[in-house]
């Protein structure tokens, strides 16, 4: 059974191996990794790496609560900044910080991405972000299915960052598409909001 890294030095190892986990992938995709890979990058012996990860799957296992971490991370370290800018402004800084989260290391995670695992918790973050947003500037709480605009929003936001920075030749400058996706989505608020304006409000 693996053990569970409790001294500095054995965190130290546990992380080495994350991280040429991350590296493997990058360069041999999820099936063609090896732990014997991953073992020669990070350093470790694989008499080692077995001390700590019963296979490669559970390198796995660790590397995707890394990348999820890190994103989590992200999220609450900005979220006071971004919810205090436009709609605008919000949906390009938004993704922008998650171009520069994706490569970071070289791009690994941005290889990595594409063989992550759905996570609930980046989910909740994101929507969290949009209430935390939406409380913040009120006038957004008269969009009956704001909630729905930006889970479609951000979600494919995310997913056309990752499919441009992917593309050896894109079609357009990144720039070009963050600006392109934040009219896309303020003019769909924008009209839902207008929308809203005409119904009688609730309170």
């Amino acid at each position: 059974m693996a053990r569970k890294p409790t001294q500095k030095r054995a965190k130290v190892t546990v992380d080495a191996i994350i991280e040429a986990g991350f590296i493997a992938v990058a360069e041999s995709g999820i099936h063609g990794a090896t732990t014997r890979q991953i073992a020669e990058i990070s350093g470790v012996g694989v008499g080692s790496l077995y001390e700590y990860f019963k296979n490669k799957e559970a390198i796995y296992v660790a590397m995707n609560e890394r990348f999820v971490d890190d994103i989590l991370e992200m999220l609450r370290k900005f979220t006071p900044e971004l919810v205090r800018v436009s709609l605008a402004d919000l949906v390009k800084k938004l993704l922008y910080l998650f171009r520069d989260l994706l490569q970071m290391h070289n791009g690994v995670y941005l290889k990595y991405f594409r063989y992550s695992r759905y996570s609930p918790q980046i989910e909740s973050a994101l929507m969290e972000l949009a209430m935390h947003y939406v409380m913040y500037n009120p006038k957004y709480l008269r969009v009956q299915n704001m909630m729905t605009i930006n889970y479609i929003c951000i979600n494919g936001g995310i997913y056309s960052v990752t499919r441009h920075l992917s593309s050896p030749n894109p079609n357009m400058s990144f720039d070009e598409l963050i600006d392109g996706l934040s009219r896309m989505t303020t003019s769909y608020v924008n009209a839902e909001l207008e929308l809203a304006l005409q119904l009688p409000y609730a309170e």
